[in-house]
Protein backbone atom coordinates (compact mmCIF):
# COMPACT_ATOMS: atom_id res chain seq x y z
CA UNK A 1 0.00 0.00 0.00
CA UNK A 2 1.38 3.38 -1.04
CA UNK A 3 0.48 6.96 -0.19
CA UNK A 4 0.69 9.05 -3.35
CA UNK A 5 0.64 12.83 -3.61
CA UNK A 6 -0.16 13.90 -7.18
CA UNK A 7 0.69 17.57 -7.67
CA UNK A 8 -0.85 19.32 -10.67
CA UNK A 9 0.56 22.69 -11.66
CA UNK A 10 -0.37 23.09 -15.32
CA UNK A 11 -3.08 25.65 -16.10
CA UNK A 12 -3.98 23.58 -19.19
CA UNK A 13 -5.78 21.03 -17.02
CA UNK A 14 -6.64 17.75 -18.73
CA UNK A 15 -5.16 19.07 -22.01
CA UNK A 16 -1.71 19.18 -20.43
CA UNK A 17 0.79 16.47 -21.35
CA UNK A 18 2.28 16.62 -17.83
CA UNK A 19 -1.16 16.02 -16.28
CA UNK A 20 -1.77 13.08 -18.65
CA UNK A 21 1.65 11.64 -17.81
CA UNK A 22 1.07 12.13 -14.09
CA UNK A 23 -2.31 10.43 -14.30
CA UNK A 24 -0.78 7.48 -16.19
CA UNK A 25 1.96 7.10 -13.57
CA UNK A 26 -0.53 7.26 -10.71
CA UNK A 27 -2.73 4.66 -12.46
CA UNK A 28 0.24 2.29 -12.90
CA UNK A 29 1.31 2.65 -9.28
CA UNK A 30 -2.21 2.09 -7.92
CA UNK A 31 -2.72 -0.91 -10.22
CA UNK A 32 0.51 -2.46 -8.94
CA UNK A 33 -0.25 -1.58 -5.32
CA UNK A 34 -3.90 -2.25 -4.45
CA UNK A 35 -5.20 -0.25 -1.52
CA UNK A 36 -2.98 2.73 -2.26
CA UNK A 37 -4.34 6.17 -1.48
CA UNK A 38 -4.00 9.10 -3.85
CA UNK A 39 -4.22 12.72 -2.82
CA UNK A 40 -4.37 15.28 -5.64
CA UNK A 41 -3.18 18.84 -5.04
CA UNK A 42 -4.11 21.09 -7.97
CA UNK A 43 -2.07 24.26 -7.58
CA UNK A 44 -4.02 26.02 -10.33
CA UNK A 45 -7.25 25.81 -8.33
CA UNK A 46 -5.89 26.28 -4.82
CA UNK A 47 -2.39 27.80 -4.95
CA UNK A 48 0.03 28.04 -2.07
CA UNK A 49 0.92 31.61 -1.05
CA UNK A 50 4.65 30.96 -1.41
CA UNK A 51 4.13 30.14 -5.11
CA UNK A 52 2.89 33.62 -5.93
CA UNK A 53 4.71 35.65 -8.55
CA UNK A 54 6.39 38.00 -6.06
CA UNK A 55 7.86 35.11 -4.10
CA UNK A 56 9.03 33.22 -7.17
CA UNK A 57 10.66 36.38 -8.51
CA UNK A 58 12.73 36.55 -5.33
CA UNK A 59 14.60 33.44 -6.52
CA UNK A 60 15.70 34.99 -9.82
CA UNK A 61 17.94 37.98 -10.36
CA UNK A 62 16.01 41.25 -10.45
CA UNK A 63 15.72 43.05 -13.78
CA UNK A 64 16.96 46.20 -12.13
CA UNK A 65 18.89 46.72 -8.93
CA UNK A 66 16.52 47.08 -6.00
CA UNK A 67 17.83 48.20 -2.61
CA UNK A 68 17.65 45.40 -0.06
CA UNK A 69 15.55 47.58 2.27
CA UNK A 70 12.69 47.69 -0.24
CA UNK A 71 12.63 43.99 -1.12
CA UNK A 72 9.89 41.86 0.39
CA UNK A 73 11.33 39.19 2.71
CA UNK A 74 10.92 35.62 1.55
CA UNK A 75 8.56 33.69 3.82
CA UNK A 76 7.87 30.04 3.08
CA UNK A 77 5.00 28.61 5.13
CA UNK A 78 5.56 25.34 6.89
CA UNK A 79 2.04 24.00 6.29
CA UNK A 80 3.23 22.01 3.27
CA UNK A 81 6.09 20.16 4.92
CA UNK A 82 3.99 17.86 7.20
CA UNK A 83 2.02 16.71 4.15
CA UNK A 84 5.17 15.88 2.26
CA UNK A 85 6.72 13.94 5.10
CA UNK A 86 3.76 11.56 5.26
CA UNK A 87 3.94 10.66 1.55
CA UNK A 88 6.02 7.82 0.20
CA UNK A 89 5.86 8.91 -3.44
CA UNK A 90 5.88 12.36 -5.01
Amino acid sequence: MKKILHIISSPKGENSFSVKLGNAIVNKITAANPGSTVRVKDLTKNPFPHLEEATLNAFSPPQKITPLKTRRPLKIPTRLSPKLTTRTLL
